[in-house]
């Protein structure tokens, strides 16, 4: 599980602790900020996923969008949001696999 945490740079007090600001991201890629607040995907406990927002004037966290299908959670997964803040582009994993093949008369020489 990974966490977001707060600290203060120049500006702040050097003897003011790291705040944790979100508990269980699903990945460090599934995170986009904006000045009003924080687009995460958290730790899902089920077969769907979802996008939420934390409000940083409230410090609360609201459900943007919810999925079926699980985004994705590895390290080519990723979350971002246009510039001016009318998009959100997410990545989700459809299915996986993998292939086996076997070369017959294979010669290593």
């Amino acid at each position: 599980m990974q966490k977001l945490w707060a600290e203060p740079t120049c500006g702040g007090s050097l003897s003011k602790a790291p705040t944790r600001v979100l508990e269980s991201l699903s990945t460090h890629l599934n995170v986009a900020f904006v000045d009003s607040g924080i687009y995460f995907v958290p730790i899902s406990t089920t077969l769907g996923s979802s996008i939420q927002f934390l409000d940083l004037n409230t410090n609360r966290i609201t459900s943007v969008a919810n999925f079926g299908k699980r985004l994705n959670l590895g390290e080519t997964g990723g979350l971002t949001i246009s510039p001016d803040g009318k998009w959100l582009l997410y990545t989700q994993t459809d299915e996986g696999g993998s292939e086996l093949m076997l070369v017959d008369k294979f010669d290593s020489h």
